[in-house]
């Protein structure tokens, strides 16, 4: 999707001029997301309507649907990928992934 491949490559961008520093990049991914605020940009069906008709999809890193329900890969760059979650369920949750807590309703 233009959306992510424009984060994406944004992204790659700074993180390749700060020699690839694996200790800056979470604030660095940070900063680019709140920078573009995909939410505000890309309406979720935008995604699904995108992965039914585009001719090629990024690889997608979680097939069997381990973290979301799909997760989808709209971005896969050389060292970093983007993916959007979708949950089928309505409930509220907190994930407690190495990334740190997320409520779902932030979604």
């Amino acid at each position: 999707m233009k959306e992510f491949d424009r984060i994406g490559d944004e992204l790659e961008r700074r993180w390749r001029a700060l020699n690839y520093d694996a200790g800056v990049f979470p604030e660095l991914a940070v900063n680019v997301l709140e920078q573009n605020a995909p939410a505000e940009h890309v309406d979720p069906w935008d995604v699904i309507r995108w992965l039914f008709t585009t001719p090629s999809i990024p690889r997608q890193f979680d097939v069997p649907g381990n973290f979301g329900q799909p997760p989808i890969t709209v971005y896969d760059g050389p060292r970093f990928c983007i993916d959007v979650y979708y949950s089928t369920q309505r409930r509220r949750v907190l994930c407690g992934c190495s990334f740190g807590p997320v409520s779902s309703e932030r979604f």
